[in-house]
């Protein structure tokens, strides 16, 4: 997944710093200047005394696009991407995952996927749906105290009224 174009030193200290390992099926260049840099690949410039900054945004990139769901759809075991996600919605025991394309059967719990998925930008919104925030398109106020979203594939969601306050503040410390 990598190459690391640094002196002995300096990819070493990547290497542990960053818990990454140098890859011939790379698609990804850590260099310290553009010029060391490589077509149709994705380039990483940064000198190695930003180490820290470039671990702390890559430890946070993983966490909101990285991640994977796993489950079940008509068609068999199936990965999908947090990023495609819209909902994750509980019926009774049975729990499923929400994209353009597929309803996947999830085995988890929607309390276990609350807690696992708050770092990728997922919220719960009602006692049966968490939303994937990052998919609101808009938000708009009811006169019952609720919020509408509307998501990027058009449909609208309700906040439930005693979720409303935390998911307020939710976003709120997401725009701070």
């Amino acid at each position: 997944m990598f190459k690391i174009k640094f002196d002995p030193a300096g990819k070493e200290k990547i290497k542990q710093t960053l818990k990454i390992e140098e890859s011939p099926d790379y698609k990804i260049v850590l260099c310290r200047n553009i010029e060391e840099g490589e077509n149709g690949k994705v380039n990483l410039v940064f000198d190695v005394t930003q180490l820290d900054i470039v671990h702390e945004w890559l430890e946070k990139y993983k966490k909101t696009t990285g991640g994977v769901l796993s489950g079940k759809t008509s068609r068999g075991e199936v990965k999908v991407g947090f990023d495609q996600v819209f909902t994750i919605e509980s019926y009774g025991n049975d729990v499923f995952a929400y994209t353009d394309k597929a309803e996947i059967s999830l085995s988890a719990k929607l309390y276990q996927l609350e807690e696992e998925l708050i770092q990728a930008g997922f919220f719960r919104i009602s006692k049966s749906v968490i939303v994937n925030v990052a998919r609101i398109e808009a938000i708009s106020s009811g006169f019952n105290g609720k919020l509408t979203l509307m998501m990027d594939n058009k449909k609208k969601i309700e906040v439930n009224r005693s979720y409303t306050k935390t998911f307020r503040e939710y976003l709120s410390r997401k725009e701070g």
